[in-house]
């Protein structure tokens, strides 16, 4: 079994976003004499934030499991889904500039019972990437065109026997 989890630093910049942009709108909701709206408005956004660094930091305490058997998300939300049962593997990429140099990947792990989201903020993601396309690919599990080049870019190639399957 091999176990992967997200390193505090990979999420330093969501702690930072959260905690800024809560500290800016709460603090303004609670210390500026403000209209009605404008107060409901800066305290929702202040609600907002405090999910999302909540979130952040759920994130920082969660273990994926890969073996033989299943893929297990340890933690808050935890779930388990055994191989034999996923139907479908998608890895997208997801860019933040127009020339494609920054950005992240989303791999969705999906079978009947849900999906299991992971990001490349994972340490050692390359690798997990690669567990996850070996394991789908014998379980004959579905990969769109999109997925399978997302692969490649990240230096995995699924074994020969995959089939190429729209999702």
């Amino acid at each position: 079994m091999t176990r992967y989890h997200y390193p505090p630093k990979a999420l330093l910049g969501d702690y930072l976003r959260a905690g800024g942009g809560f500290a800016i709108t709460g603090g303004s909701a609670l210390f500026l004499v403000t209209a009605t709206p404008v107060t409901v408005i800066l305290s929702s956004l202040a609600l907002l934030f405090g999910i999302f660094g909540l979130r952040t930091a759920l994130r920082q305490f969660t273990v994926i499991e890969i073996s033989n058997e299943a893929v297990t998300v340890v933690g808050a939300g935890g779930k388990r889904m055994a191989w034999r049962d996923v139907r479908q593997l998608r890895l997208d990429y997801y860019s933040t500039r127009r020339d494609d140099r920054g950005g992240w990947m989303q791999m969705k792990i999906s079978g009947p019972g849900g999906h299991i989201r992971v990001d490349s903020a994972l340490n050692k993601f390359e690798r997990l990437a690669g567990e996850v396309a070996a394991r789908a690919a014998a379980h004959d599990v579905a990969m769109n065109d999109t997925t399978l080049s997302n692969f490649q870019a990240l230096g995995v190639s699924p074994p020969p026997e995959v089939t190429e399957a729209s999702a």
